[in-house]
This record gives C-alpha cells, sequence and structure tokens, in this order.
C-alpha cells in the first residue's frame, strides 16, 4: 500500500515541477511515514532532489527533508549517488547533529557495501584531511551538548556508530567507521569499542593488518594509541597462530624500526607496539632477534628537544599552569606524568620549584631543562614549566585554540558565548577523583592527556627516574612505560571480561565447619553471639589446603586435586551473627627445611606467620591479570619471609601476588596470582575471566588451566577469596626447586559488625584468633601428607567476661625491657577500649595483640626500629584515622613512609593519597618517601 501511494504521489510531484509548480504535501503522507521515505525514494531515481528542488521545503522541517534525501541516496545505484558527494560532504561536516544524522541515515546503512561511494572510506577520506580539534568539534563530540546557538558541536544528534556492531566484516567496512570513533570524548564508549574492535581483529590478523594499514596514518594522537592497543588486544587474543608473525613484522616495520613511517614517540603506542612481539614469543611464535632488540630498546630518540610554546612557558605558573593546562591538569595530572624524572635527587614538590633545588638534579634532566630554555629563549625553566609549554605547543599543533573551545563565557551573562569544552565541563562534570580521566572529556583533557604520555616518551628516552622516591632505586633509560604512566586496560582483558558472563562462577568452600552451629542457651542476640564464639570448635583445616573432591572447581573437565595458595574467606553463622575469618597464605621453604619447620612449629614467630596469612601488599604493578601472566615488564613484589628455628634463619618465597586491574564499568577491583617463580615454570600465557570477573583461569600454552582465583561475595557480610592450584602442577614445580609448601592459616571470630557497640567501655564483647602452621611432607601417590600443627595461644577468647580455660598459652620470648604480652599471655585478656586517654587500657585498634596505650608510646619512643615501623604501621592500619594522630604526626609518617609501606596493607593507597594531597595543598613540607 505505502509504495502504491508513493508512486502515485511520485508522479504527480514530478508533473508539478516539470511544469513549474511548487506541489503541496499530500496529506496522506503525513501519517504515513514509510510511503514518505519511499517517495522520497523514487524522486530520487528520477533524478528528483528534495533539497534542490525545494519540494515541501514550507511544509516539512529542513532536518526531517534532509533525512529523507540521504535515506533516498541510500537507496540508489553507485553512479546517482556520487552526484549527491559535494552535499553529503557539506553535511557530514556542518555540525555534530548534522554529522550524526548523516551517519545513521546513509554512512551506517550501506557500511557493509565497501563500494559504495558514502561507505566507510567516503568517512574516512572526509576525516583525514582535518586538523584533529577542529574535526572534534562536529565529530567526536558527546550526543547531546547544549550550547548558546550556533555553534557546530551544540544539540542533539542521533545514535549512529553506537548502533554499528560488528561481525566477520572486512577492513574497510564497518570497523574503518568504528576506527574513528576511537577519537571520541566519551572514555566509557571508548573502551567498549577498543575491546569489540579487538575481538574483531584477533577472527582475522590478515583483515586486522589491512585494518591497521588504513587508520594508522591519522592525524589523531588519541586514535593512534587506541588502534595500537586493539592490534595489542587481538595479539592476546588470537592464540599462537602462525598469522601473528604477520602482525611482529608489521608492527616493526612500521612503528618500531627507527625510521618506520608511522612511528609516534608516545609510551602507549609503544607500549602495544612491544607487547605486540612480546606476546608473539611467550605463546612460542619465533620472533627474529632484531625485532625482538629493538621492542626492547623501545624508544628512537631523535632530536634535542621537542617543541616548546615560548609564550605559554613564561606565563606558566609553577602552582597554576597556564591555559588550558591549569586548575586539576597542573596539580593532578602533568606533575604525575614528569615527577619521576626531576624528584630523584632530593624529595621535593615540582611546584615548589626552586633554582636551588635544580643543583640536586641529574645532568641528564638538567640538561633537558636547559635545551629547552634556550630554544624558548628563557633564562631558566621549572619541569613544570618545561612541560606546560609543550603541552601548550601540542595543543597548537592539533588545531586547539582558547577561542574556540573556551569562548568567552562571563560565568553565564546574556553576553557570554560559550566554547565546546565549557559546555561539556559544565554539562558532563569532571572526573569523580582527581587525576582520573573524565567519564566525558574536554577535547582540551583529550589532548592534555596523549601530550603528557608523548613527553614522558621523551624523558624516558633521555632522563632516569624514580617511581617510588629511592626504594627500589633509580631507573636508567629507556625507562619502560608501564613504570611511568597508567596504561588503558588491555582491550583483550576486556573483551574476555565481557563474554565471561555466559559461564557460571566457582565458588570457592571447602568445609562447613567454619561456621558449624551449636546449642546456644542465650536469648540476647549479643549474648548469643559471644557464646558461639567462645564455644563453637574451629574446622578442620586440611579441606580448605587440599579441596575435597566435591569442592573442587567443576568447569574443569580433568579429575585433579587443588591446593590453595592463598585465601580469604568470611563466613557468619546464621543463629549467632558471628562472623568467621579464615585467612590463609602459601609460600615455599627448602626441602631441608620444610621437617625443621614441622618439628620446631611451636617456636615459630605469630606475627612473621600472621604476615605470610594476610599480607595485602604484594602486588604485581602495572598491569591487568591477562598480561601478568606472561609479560616480562610485570613489576612483581613478592613476599619473603624469614623464621628462625632451632637457631637457624629458615627463608620462605610467597606463592601469590595482588593484580589491581579496572573492571568494564572503571571500578578498580583486585585479582590474586600465582608468583612470577610459579608462573614461568608452569608456562602460563594466559588469563580468562569466568563470571564477569568473579574466577580468573590461568592457562598454560596447551589451554590447560593450572590455577584459579575465585572472587564471590554478599556485599561486606560475607566473601570467599581464594587462589587454588593443580596439586600435579605444584609438585612438578617445587621439585624443581627441591622445596616444600609452608602454610600460615589464621582464624577469628567476633559477633558481627552492629550487634555490639565496640565505642563503649561497658559493652560485651568477645575476640577468639587461632594460628596454624603446616608443612607439606613427602610426596606420595595418593598425594602429599600435609602436617598441621596448632600454634600456643591459639583459641584463646579476649574481651568476654571469662577467659577459655581450656586453652593452652605458651610463653613469649620478650627483650630484658619489654614485658611479655599477647594472645600468649592470659592476663592480658582484658576489654578492648576507645578511650585512648587512659594509659592502661587497651586499644580497640590492637585486638590481636593487646597492648596497653602506655606500652603503645614506650615502644613508639624506645623501641628497635623495625618495632616501631611494625606498630606505627599497625596504628595507621587499624586505627580511625583521627586517633592515629594521637600516637604520630603527619610530619613523621611522611619521613617514615617508605619504611612503614609493607605494613600497611590495603591501607597504603589510602594514606599515600591522603600525605600527597597535603604536601601538594603546602600543609606538610616533605613528600612521603
Amino acid at each position: 500500500m505505502d509504495y502504491l501511494i508513493a508512486r502515485r504521489v511520485c508522479d504527480a510531484a514530478r508533473d508539478a515541477l516539470a511544469r513549474g509548480e511548487a506541489p503541496p504535501l499530500p496529506e496522506v503522507l503525513r501519517d504515513r511515514r514509510d510511503a514518505l521515505t519511499q517517495t522520497a525514494i523514487l524522486l530520487a531515481q528520477k533524478g528528483f532532489s528534495l533539497v534542490r528542488s525545494g519540494l515541501w521545503r514550507d511544509q516539512l522541517p529542513q532536518e526531517e527533508i534532509e533525512r529523507l534525501e540521504l535515506r533516498a541516496i541510500a537507496a540508489l545505484d553507485d553512479d546517482a549517488a556520487r552526484a549527491h558527494h559535494g552535499w553529503v560532504l557539506e553535511r557530514l561536516r556542518a555540525s555534530m547533529p548534522s554529522c550524526r544524522r548523516v551517519l545513521a541515515e546513509l554512512c551506517v546503512p550501506v557500511a557493509r557495501d565497501v563500494t559504495h561511494p558514502f561507505g566507510p572510506r567516503f568517512v574516512h577520506e572526509a576525516l583525514l584531511s582535518l586538523l584533529p580539534a577542529k574535526r572534534d568539534q562536529f565529530w567526536s563530540g558527546p550526543q547531546h551538548l547544549p550550547g548558546d546557538g550556533g555553534q557546530p558541536w551544540e544539540g542533539s544528534g542521533d545514535r549512529a556508530l553506537e548502533e554499528l556492531t560488528l561481525e566477520d566484516d572486512p577492513a574497510d567496512g564497518p570497523p574503518l567507521l568504528l576506527a574513528w570513533a576511537l577519537t571520541s570524548v566519551d572514555t566509557a564508549w571508548r573502551r567498549r569499542l577498543r575491546a569489540e574492535l579487538a575481538r574483531w581483529a584477533s577472527r582475522d590478523i590478515g583483515e586486522l593488518i589491512r585494518w591497521l594499514d588504513l587508520v594508522i596514518c591519522t592525524n589523531d594522537p588519541q586514535m593512534v594509541e587506541d588502534v595500537s592497543m586493539v592490534a595489542f588486544g587481538a595479539a592476546c587474543l588470537t592464540g599462537a597462530a602462525p598469522s601473528l608473525v604477520q602482525l611482529v613484522r608489521w608492527v616493526d616495520e612500521h612503528v618500531l624500526a627507527p625510521d618506520a613511517p608511522h612511528r609516534r614517540e608516545d609510551v602507549a603506542v609503544l607500549h602495544a607496539a612491544r607487547g605486540i612481539v612480546e606476546r608473539a614469543r611467550a605463546v612460542g611464535v619465533v620472533v627474529d632477534p632484531a625485532i625482538l632488540e629493538r621492542a626492547h630498546r623501545l624508544y628512537a630518540p631523535t632530536g634535542e628537544t621537542v617543541p616548546i610554546d615560548a609564550e605559554a612557558a613564561r606565563a606558566a605558573s609553577d602552582h597554576h599552569g597556564v591555559k588550558p593546562v591549569s586548575a586539576r591538569f597542573a596539580w593532578y595530572v602533568v606533575p604525575p606524568a614528569i615527577d619521576p624524572f626531576f624528584r630523584y635527587a632530593v624529595s621535593m614538590d615540582l611546584h615548589m620549584w626552586s633554582p636551588e633545588r635544580a643543583e640536586g638534579l641529574d645532568p641528564r634532566a638538567a640538561l633537558i631543562l636547559r635545551a629547552h630554555a634556550e630554544q624558548a629563549e628563557i633564562s631558566a625553566l621549572s619541569p613544570l614549566r618545561f612541560a606546560f609549554g609543550a603541552l601548550v605547543a601540542h595543543l597548537r599543533a592539533v588545531g586547539w585554540n582558547e577561542a574556540e573551545f573556551y569562548g568567552d563565557p562571563r560565568d553565564e551573562e546574556p553576553a557570554a558565548t560559550v566554547g565546546m569544552d565549557v559546555a561539556i565541563a559544565r554539562y558532563y562534570g569532571d572526573a569523580r577523583v582527581r587525576g582520573e580521566v573524565s567519564p566525558v572529556c574536554t577535547v582540551a583533557e583529550k589532548y592534555i592527556r596523549t601530550g603528557c604520555r608523548q613527553l614522558q616518551a621523551y624523558l624516558a628516552a633521555r632522563a632516569p627516574a624514580d617511581v617510588r622516591g629511592g626504594a627500589s632505586g633509580v631507573i636508567e633509560p629507556p625507562v619502560d612505560p608501564v613504570r611511568i604512566a597508567p596504561i588503558e586496560p588491555n582491550p583483550a582483558s576486556d573483551a574476555a571480561l565481557e563474554s565471561s558472563r555466559e559461564r557460571e562462577p566457582w565458588v570457592f568452600w571447602a568445609d562447613g565447619g567454619l561456621v558449624s552451629s551449636c546449642h546456644l542457651r542465650s536469648q540476647d542476640q549479643a549474648d548469643r553471639a559471644i557464646e558461639w564464639v567462645r564455644e563453637a570448635p574451629p574446622p578442620e583445616i586440611e579441606p580448605w589446603l587440599r579441596l575435597p573432591r566435591g569442592a573442587a572447581p567443576r568447569f574443569e573437565r580433568e579429575e585433579d586435586e587443588w591446593i590453595t595458595l592463598w585465601s580469604e574467606v568470611r563466613a557468619r553463622e546464621r543463629e549467632s551473627q558471628a562472623d568467621s575469618t579464615l585467612w590463609i597464605g602459601a609460600a615455599a621453604v627448602a626441602e631441608r627445611d620444610a621437617g625443621l619447620l614441622a618439628d620446631h612449629a611451636h617456636s615459630v614467630d605469630p606475627q612473621t606467620l600472621g604476615r605470610l596469612c594476610e599480607d595485602g601488599e604484594l602486588g604485581c604493578d602495572g598491569v591487568d591479570p591477562g598480561e601478568a601472566m606472561w609479560a616480562p615488564w610485570s613489576e612483581e613484589r613478592i613476599g619473603a619471609y624469614e623464621i628462625r628455628v632451632g637457631g637457624r634463619a629458615i627463608a620462605l618465597m610467597g606463592t601469590s601476588v595482588e593484580a589491581g586491574y579496572h573492571g568494564l564499568r572503571g571500578v578498580a577491583q583486585s585479582c590474586r596470582l600465582p608468583a612470577r617463580w610459579l608462573r614461568l615454570f608452569l608456562g602460563l600465557v594466559d588469563a580468562r575471566p569466568v563470571g564477569g570477573g568473579a574466577n580468573w583461569c590461568f592457562m598454560d600454552r596447551e589451554g590447560r588451566v593450572q590455577a584459579i582465583y575465585s572472587h564471590h561475595s554478599t556485599g561486606q557480610i560475607t566473601w570467599q577469596k581464594a587462589l587454588v592450584i593443580r596439586r600435579r602442577a605444584l609438585e612438578r614445580a617445587l621439585d624443581d626447586r627441591s622445596q616444600r609448601l609452608v602454610w600460615g592459616v589464621r582464624l577469628l571470630r567476633e559477633p558481627a559488625p552492629g550487634i555490639i557497640d565496640y565505642l563503649s567501655k561497658d559493652a560485651p564483647s568477645a575476640l577468639r584468633s587461632w594460628l596454624w602452621l603446616a608443612v607439606m611432607g613427602d610426596l606420595s601417590v595418593g598425594g602429599p601428607r600435609i602436617d598441621v600443627v596448632l600454634l600456643p595461644g591459639s583459641g584463646s577468647v579476649r574481651g568476654a567476661d571469662e577467659p577459655d580455660a581450656a586453652s593452652p598459652s605458651a610463653p613469649v620470648r620478650c627483650g630484658s625491657s619489654e614485658a611479655p604480652i599477647g594472645p600468649g599471655n592470659p592476663e592480658l585478656a582484658t576489654p578492648l577500649s576507645s578511650d585512648l586517654d587512659d594509659d592502661q587500657a587497651i586499644p580497640y585498634f590492637l585486638w590481636d595483640d593487646p597492648i596497653p596505650v602506655s606500652e603503645v608510646r614506650r615502644r613508639l619512643k624506645s623501641a628497635s626500629p623495625p618495632e616501631r615501623d611494625r606498630l606505627l604501621g599497625k596504628i595507621l592500619r587499624e586505627a580511625q584515622d583521627p586517633d592515629v594522630w594521637r600516637f604520630t604526626t603527619p610530619e613523621e609518617v611522611a619521613a617514615r613512609f617508605s619504611r612503614l609501606a609493607r605494613h600497611l596493607g590495603r591501607r597504603r593507597r589510602f594514606w599515600e593519597f591522603l600525605l600527597k594531597l597535603w604536601h601538594k595543598e603546602g600543609l606538610l613540607e616533605q613528600e612521603p618517601a
């Protein structure tokens, strides 16, 4: 019916136009939109254009006429469509709403017809020649952005590329359009695009190389970074495909070689390029040694200086920066980017630079500042003024200018003209955390961040860097990108996380004895919780170390035993509402020492064993779990412990580390991995998530899962986190090193939060803890024997009306000036207190080591340095923030931070952030060392 109506209207309109008349829009078309579209198509096929003819101009909005014209062009044959090239190109570049209209009505519908004159290659060629910031005004901005009228970036546009999905498409089809979408200022959408493109590219490396040939020539630095990361992600997803060697050669020829045509001195681009080479080697692809050498050398320093805007460098303030590199960019973005290269000689804040402090710089860093000062014809440059000048020059080069992007806002006065960046900042706001990337960036922020990464590459090739205030020494150039720059998440992990939701994760739970029920006589809920803590027996420990068959991961087809390397489990007993928290940590020990540990377990230092159970500071920096399996640049802080037994010092090496990564929604998450020495022995090269990251499966080159991390939680009430490994794989690794496994196991039971008011002096309470040492014995056909030893003092109750008299206590060896204290001394089983003015009170934050306030103060003054660090670290970790300053000062914490950090666990990042913030705001003279 619509077609018949359209034919009749088309014939009538064509006859009227031929007579020079302007026929009105028939009423029948007003309510039949499909018929109206069919009419526009039929007219176009007859050579009549709605736009050029002016047909129905007074009866339909201009936007609607354009939509009809674009739909008609999409239906024309190629030759007829080419006649509209000039008009379509003008509308594509006219404004954001117009551009999105062209995409939605014309370019996206024909995107899989690679020969169509308005397919992806048309868009590619239309965008390629423009300056990045000029293009951003109509192409890269958000879908909706209010303005003051007449600006190309303002208004509301169609969802266009957002609706485009990828199939087995050719490189110059939809993937080419989505490559240009990587210029967007929408941070979350870019991340999703990188994952989708990496998944597409991994299916056909040949098409990926064709795609790279097309898009790598872009002049948008953000797009180059993202395109490089897409290729890196595809290399990680494709496995040991023979075609991977072709990608390695392409990357070497076009990016890594010193004279490569598309080489970019940008830490993100270079990291992705060398990542492709290293990934190929990790999965067994033979890599040319010359290519590998160039990947290791990474940087190709050419020229002594970078472009610098002399006027901006002169006008810049070390504290406030210079527009647009000002405010939060001058405080929280630029300083961290260059700080490692200019602060290692002395601890200093770059905002408080002085010529006197310049004398302590490494000569290579000083030379960089002098060379740029001469280039800008300035007598001297501070590090920040150098960076500000270089970044402003970078923004000028991409086409950013204050007039177009800031305008003249005048605090929203009627006569104000608002630029694109001001509009984005007002409508979408900044990042929730200072220094982080905004959800929707301003154009200035987009290029400030790419400029920082280019500046980091320049500095990393020429100057040494100190990334931890001297804690791990100065790194000589070339400095690895992951040491100095926060690299975007690997698209391979994002792609895997997105597709992993289809499978149910495995939940770690070995034995119900952790929350075993018992008959409770009390009626009051608080009393019931205390009664359960005092009377419930501890669980059997061995099932938590060697999982029973029914508790093992079930999505693995092969039958095997699984051994726990690390675990943290909290569970709540339903009737009593009391919590049990179980910590397990494993370490490797020389085989000759394993028996000695088992025989002398009762003399093991509980503090050392406690650190083995709970140490949350062991970490793998700068990479996500997928990369950490194989990447040689993943820096690792592994736990090394020493236990004195029988007059000998026994060395223990940790078996797991924690890696932090950002989930799909940008939320910081963590995952436990096997330690590097264990990963290398097992040949682990892949990490695949299950259940959206609730499990991570760590696999070897054959795709066999050798270790699994599990994390399941119900908010803050219960959680189960664990890293388990195949028993046979672990035994092979230990046998090869003549080692055995030892575990530290700690159990804490207490009433659930909210049942008891811990801040009240008179409130009843109970804390009960156990500590076990477990040692792997001789290996046998049925699996290794595990000797589990309960340490003295375990099971005592602190804070209840009566101590558990059945629990044994053991003497604690003390120095001549120290009183016997701790879990092994039942005389100190006294209630915890928040009254820190009472010298005899036991502070609530020393629940597992009940020292009176007076003793705390004495030890902080006169104990040995290691003991002072341990005790102050515990206060920083366990006490409420205001109470910390009753025992120390911000100045002392900042000065000793490098020694305190290992005792802070997950609170380290909080204290590091707070102290640095106070330092930057001028409230604290010394930066945390």
